[in-house]
Formats: C-alpha cells, sequence, structure tokens
C-alpha cells in the first residue's frame, strides 16, 4: 500500500466514524423526543379522564402550563402523572 492511499483511506474512515457519530446523536434525540411525547400522551389522558377534557383541551392545558412555568412539556407532563 502506498502513503497516498494509506493517507486517503484513513481520512475515508474518520469521515465514516463522524457520519456515524451524528446519526447515534440523531437517534438518540429521536428517542428522547419519542419518550417526552409518550409521557404526554399519559397526561393528556389523565386530564381527559380527570376533567372531562377533549385531546386537544388536554394538550392545550399542557402546553400552556409549559409556556407559562417555562418549562418543557415532559416535565409539566411528568408533574400531571405524578399527582394522579
Amino acid at each position: 500500500m502506498r502513503p497516498s492511499s494509506l493517507a486517503t483511506a484513513i481520512e475515508i474512515a474518520v469521515a465514516r466514524f463522524e457520519e456515524w457519530r451524528e446519526l447515534e446523536r440523531g437517534a438518540k434525540s429521536l428517542q428522547g423526543a419519542l419518550a417526552a411525547r409518550q409521557v404526554v400522551d399519559q397526561a393528556k389522558r389523565v386530564l381527559m379522564s380527570r376533567h372531562g377534557l377533549t385531546e386537544g383541551e388536554a394538550f392545550t392545558k399542557i402546553h400552556r402550563q409549559s409556556r407559562d412555568s417555562r418549562k418543557p412539556m415532559r416535565e409539566v407532563a411528568e408533574k400531571i402523572l405524578r399527582e394522579e
């Protein structure tokens, strides 16, 4: 193997590794978003059964509390679930 070929192979390997790391970060981000959505969905169901709200009304309630308290919707939803 020539040195120029080796340098090219190393550059390609490093680029592929960086691509893989970026995909891994993206996957973790999506997993976090899915987990947050599941918690919000559970909290919506609690609000719907507890207060007779529609799904849209329950979502709006969580969203408003999130905005007013400047906390992520997931935190608001988790608080609702703890109060259950």
